[in-house]
């Protein structure tokens, strides 16, 4: 691919970095909750001071220990692997079929004949 050869670190493969479909969903409700939660924080806290930098400085650091906790994908968020089907090599018929299925050209001209 365009020449370059990258070889990636060994703590760097595919299955550090990977976060199932289950994974996502409970990573982005519980981010939605962390935002809300310090949103809320901050609101009161702000009103109650009458100060908006600490309703603004509490959504930031929300943000910052959401992205932390949501963004890595821990080991919480890898329980449901993918299943993955077998790879079929192409010279061979996948398993249930007895030979390679024709176009629909092919059958067409076929029965034109």
């Amino acid at each position: 691919m365009l020449g370059l050869d990258i070889k990636l670190p060994q703590w760097l493969k595919f299955e550090w970095v990977y976060m199932d479909y289950e994974g996502q969903k409970v990573a982005e409700r519980l981010y939605q909750r962390i935002i809300l939660f310090f949103a809320a924080v901050g609101f009161v806290a702000g009103y109650a001071l009458q100060q908006f930098s600490y309703t603004v400085g509490a959504l930031g650091v929300g943000s910052v220990v959401a992205a932390l906790v949501c963004g890595i994908p821990w080991g919480s968020y890898r329980k449901h692997p993918l299943k993955w089907q077998p790879v079929v090599k192409e010279d061979e018929p996948a398993e249930g079929t007895s030979a390679p299925a024709k176009s629909s050209a092919e059958g067409k001209k076929k029965k034109k004949k």
